[in-house]
């Protein structure tokens, strides 16, 4: 009796919102849902709903309408783009009845009820390392599914999300005009969300330049996501997987973007499940493959956020799989069930496919109708109407050409006896006769015709083709397809990687090599500086100086024999030329024009004649020196600063500079740092060339010159004093300098944490920092960026041995402390040693 009673209240709920939609011509905007049964009945509503769903499109998210209630908020328990939304609106109906009739009777006064504000509730700290604000997304098969669900879950946290694709397909882009789209991020230009073409990319990486290349991205994602909160970096669009994961991993490296893997399960050739899945397992295959990926990334220094698993053996619990990522060392992002709606084709994707248009049909139909089958029209009405109704699919496309007025409305009308996907009419147009049968059927509405389309170009026999080449896909317009994708991370994302997904930023965030040499590079070009390089004869300098030049970094003086700088630089195939480059002068100090000869010696004389130096030295070291050459130039302001070394020795290239530039205001000593590009962030490490054995007062001067260098350059200080122990674990002399330096350079500079004594590992390791200095809250232990080695001895070879150990660039010494800069070279230095450390002195010049 209960039973039946619930369905007579469904059937008459149902009737009067039918008779109303009527009443309203069928322009109903929501159905709301509240008192006892409608606010309290899942069931209830999702019964209701179901047979208007057709007249009204109020569709129902069942996740959501089973967890509606919470007595207090207004939920929307419809789908995300059903026409008429549903809600549920909590009342408190038996206390309003009861109070409204005390009212009327003047019985009581009504006291309305007291609302008891609920204590917030803290996110859970169960969660995996935080991912910040963006995320690569990347995967071995289809990942659009998991991108749209990552990106529908990124929406809960984070105010403004966006999309980006490294590489755009080129002339049509599909995800990205679907991301677009789907979450109405046109509010910039498309060309702002991907950093170049495929044929951009294909070119780069032809000519061996991935550097460039991973340059081009990284700039325009860097603009992009300075108005955004969150970003989520698709894989990019290019063909072929060979490579692919390696430029996945430079580009998310460079962004220091984390990555999610999307991994879907091997099938058997027959799209079978494999014994270990149904085991509910990976195979030994796939756990190689997710291993492999982890460990590329790993040499790349991009951590993998997590994995999601598609396509598992639904009715499982996925424990074993869940263990067995665990077991890599994995994190788990999101176990996610079979569900075929992905795999099937619509019939707006083959429209999308074949570029053809809706003439005639109902459009939510067009948009969700699923094809299973073609039939290409050639045979008599009769006979293709037998074939249809025996056919194994009821999902039947229909492929004829417009001018087969019998078929086409013969297949239209059959359509109320057997379900016809769509009709794909081909050829010339449409006939004026047909055309008016099949508006006046479409008018009626008492026959739902299928979706009829008419392709814009193209014979029967392509048509068919593209049909049948035609691939599952998202469209902006899939819209079940697009809330499988939001049900299925609603409800399957890992509750520990949905925290991580809305979890700010890790407190001590890293500066990649490549975002360390962007910012370098970006700042350069803002406002161009004249750099001196005396060392004009020197091949590695010519190469360097054409690679500045055209990358518009600097302004350059390069000194040195006008003839033989261009022969050289003709052979290794660089321009500096002062007729084809505008920023560039050739001064040879030998036949250099007497004006400024004469300037530069009498200035050197000027300042160095209270050391007994005459004129006709100065006249001598101007010029058979470049050094001193470059630092009178920049002396008497005629330059910004000045590289040297690749064929001098520190104490030639830098002992001009101190006779004649001085130290800058503040500093008694001059020191020097190297900027190590670790593949897992870059650090600072000095002093590594000038200072032999400092004292504590000058070891606390190099402390806080190295941190403002570091900030200078992007990289947040937090400068460790090293020392062979740390904390208070052993004494001895050299231990107390360095505990009196640190006191000394905390007094100096307070805007920067100072952490010493402390030993390397302790410095730069978390783990180790959690064992050596536990219970501590030092904000430099497992986190320095800065790192100040006691004296010359410990210092250069320190540096030297990370160094030669990790093979990874060491771009310095620069200089601390001058009034101008100069900075020294190695003499075994690289073309890409010099261009740093010239971009490097630009900027010091322009502080």
């Amino acid at each position: 009796d209960a039973a039946l009673a619930r369905s007579v209240f469904v059937e008459r709920c149902r009737k009067y919102i039918g008779a109303y939609a009527v009443k309203l011509k069928g322009r109903v905007d929501a159905i709301v849902f509240c008192g006892g049964i409608g606010e309290g009945d899942a069931d209830a509503r999702r019964r209701i709903c179901a047979d208007l769903e057709g007249l009204l499109g109020c569709e129902i998210d069942d996740t959501k309408n089973q967890f509606a209630v919470d007595g207090e908020s207004v939920v929307d328990v419809s789908t995300q783009f059903a026409s008429t939304k549903v809600y549920v609106v909590p009342t408190d109906e038996e206390l309003e009845i009861a109070s409204q009739t005390a009212s009327v009777a003047d019985l009581i006064q009504v006291e309305k009820p007291r609302v008891v504000e609920e204590p917030i509730v803290e996110p859970s700290k169960d969660a995996a390392p935080p991912i910040g604000s963006v995320l690569f997304v990347d995967g071995g098969g289809a990942t659009a599914p998991a991108e749209l669900g990552l990106m529908f879950a990124a929406m809960t946290a984070h105010e403004k999300v966006g999309f980006f694709r490294p590489v755009h397909h080129g002339f049509v882009d599909r995800k990205l005009a679907l991301f677009r789209e789907v979450f109405d991020l046109d509010d910039v230009p498309v060309e702002a969300m991907y950093g170049v073409t495929e044929a951009e990319a294909n070119k780069l990486l032809a000519a061996n330049d991935e550097e460039t290349l991973i340059e081009k991205i990284l700039t325009k994602y860097l603009a992009y996501r300075e108005s955004r909160d969150f970003v989520l970096v698709s894989r990019p669009a290019i063909g072929g997987s060979a490579g692919r994961l390696q430029l996945s991993s430079g580009i998310a490296a460079a962004m220091q973007a984390p990555v999610c893997w999307v991994h879907g399960l091997y099938a058997d050739g027959t799209g079978e499940f494999l014994p270990e899945h149904l085991n509910d397992e990976l195979g030994d295959n796939e756990l190689a493959e997710l291993a492999q990926v982890a460990s590329d990334l790993r040499e790349h220094a991009v951590r993998l956020a997590g994995v999601v698993v598609a396509n598992l053996p639904p009715d499982q619990t996925h424990e074993k799989v869940r263990d067995q990522l665990k077991g890599l060392g994995i994190e788990t992002a999101a176990l996610l069930p079979h569900d075929d709606s992905f795999e099937k084709v619509t019939v707006a994707e083959i429209a999308d496919t074949v570029g053809a248009d809706l003439i005639y049909g109902c459009e939510s139909v067009f948009k969700n109708q699923r094809v299973d089958s073609m039939t290409i029209a050639t045979l008599d009405v009769a006979n293709l109407l037998t074939h249809l109704d025996n056919a194994d699919s009821n999902h039947q496309l229909v492929v004829v050409d417009a001018r087969r007025a019998d078929v086409i409305l013969a297949v239209a009308l059959a359509a109320r006896l057997k379900t016809i996907a769509g009709l794909l009419l081909t050829g010339p147009a449409v006939g004026e006769e047909t055309h008016a049968v099949l508006a006046d059927l479409d008018a009626r509405k008492q026959l739902p015709l299928p979706p009829i389309l008419k392709a814009r170009a193209g014979s029967t026999y392509q048509i068919a083709h593209a049909v049948s080449t035609t691939t599952p896909r998202m469209l902006p317009t899939s819209h079940s397809k697009l809330d499988a994708a939001r049900t299925l991370f609603d409800r399957y994302l890992e509750p520990r990687f949905r925290n991580a997904l809305g979890a700010p930023p890790d407190q001590y965030e890293v500066i990649t090599p490549k975002l360390f040499q962007h910012h370098l590079f970006t700042k350069a070009r803002r406002d161009p500086k004249r750099i001196v390089l005396p060392e004009g004869n020197d091949r590695r300098v010519v190469v360097a100086a054409g690679e500045l030049l055209e990358r518009n970094l600097v302004e350059l003086i390069i000194l040195g024999n006008r003839d033989e700088i261009l022969a050289v630089a003709d052979e290794a195939g660089v321009v500096i030329s002062e007729e084809a480059k505008t920023h560039v002068k050739i001064i040879d100090p030998e036949a250099c024009d007497a004006e400024l000869f004469d300037q530069l010696a009498e200035g050197f004389y000027e300042l160095r004649k209270h050391k007994g130096v005459d004129l006709e030295k100065s006249k001598e070291l101007v010029r058979d020196d470049p050094n001193t050459f470059g630092a009178m130039m920049m002396k008497l302001g005629l330059a910004d600063g000045m590289v040297s070394g690749a064929c001098h020795s520190t104490a030639a290239t830098m002992r001009p500079a101190l006779q004649l530039l001085k130290t800058a205001p503040g500093f008694d000593i001059v020191s020097s740092v190297f900027f190590m590009l670790l593949n897992d962030g870059v650090k600072v490490f000095g002093d590594c060339a000038i200072n032999v054995a400092p004292s504590a007062d000058e070891l606390a001067q190099i402390a806080v010159a190295s941190a403002h260098t570091a900030k200078q350059f992007g990289v947040e200080p937090r400068v460790a004093m090293l020392s062979y122990a740390s904390g208070d674990s052993n004494q001895g002399a050299l231990i107390d300098t360095i505990r009196e330096a640190t006191s000394k350079a905390k007094s100096l500079c307070s805007e920067y944490p100072i952490e010493g004594p402390i030993q390397f590992d302790a410095a730069v390791d978390a783990d180790v920092a959690a064992i050596k200095y536990k219970g501590s809250d030092s904000e430099v232990a497992g986190h320095a960026t800065v790192c100040v080695f006691p004296d010359l001895n410990s210092g250069n070879n320190g540096y030297k041995a990370v160094q030669q150990a990790s093979k990874t660039i060491a771009v310095g010494p620069i200089m601390q402390g001058l009034a101008k800069p100069v900075n020294d070279l190695s003499r075994g230095c690289t073309v890409e040693d010099i261009v740093n450390t010239v971009v490097i002195t630009a900027l010091q010049s322009q502080e």
